[in-house]
């Protein structure tokens, strides 16, 4: 099965367009890089603004898209960005909990869930992704979506291998899995 874990960063800040998250969301904000990694050959591509076609290609190639909040955000920023559709079955991470929990809760954020797991951190805040854009800062924001992407492949991995996370009280959530290894 080929599994791809992706995550993206967008050009211009929500809160500097009227219409906020849902511009985001729309593809208005734009996409600065989007970082994939690619179960079979075992590594990460990097895509930039202006190779988002051959991105949603790749994409689209996958068995299975494995995202943190990929469904509600990076899949309709990319597909308003590049005006293509991404057709490939989706595993959001965020979704699960929130299927899992019955309902969306704070303390669940990619970070928090990885650290209580002890997996990792993040290397800084998506907030200050566009600034990064904007200083033309480019091996800090696509070190910054890849490690992003990184987290998310090990907290996928962690799930696959053990059927849960752990809530911030640390209790296990058990959630469904994907059993193949990304």
């Amino acid at each position: 099965m080929r599994a791809l874990v992706f995550d993206l960063e967008i050009i211009r800040s929500p809160h500097d367009n009227p219409d906020g998250w849902e511009a985001a969301r729309r593809g208005e904000c734009g996409v600065s890089c989007v970082a994939v990694h690619d179960n079979l050959p075992k590594r990460c591509f990097l895509y930039n603004e202006y190779d988002l076609e051959e991105c949603v290609n790749h994409l689209n190639d996958a068995d299975i898209l494995v995202s943190f909040n990929g469904i509600e955000f990076d899949v309709p920023c990319l597909q308003g960005a590049t005006n293509l559709t991404i057709a490939s079955d989706q595993y959001d991470i965020l979704h699960e909990v929130w299927r899992a929990l019955g309902q969306r809760k704070k303390g669940y954020r990619l970070n928090e869930i990885c650290q209580r797991l002890e997996l990792g951190e993040k290397t800084g805040d998506g907030e200050r992704a566009t600034d990064m854009y904007r200083d033309g800062e480019f091996t800090k924001l696509y070190g910054y979506c890849r490690n992003d992407v990184e987290l998310t492949r090990r907290l996928c991995n962690f799930i696959s291998n053990n059927g849960y996370i752990l809530t911030p009280e640390g209790e296990p959530l058990e959630l469904s899995n994907l059993e193949v290894e990304v």
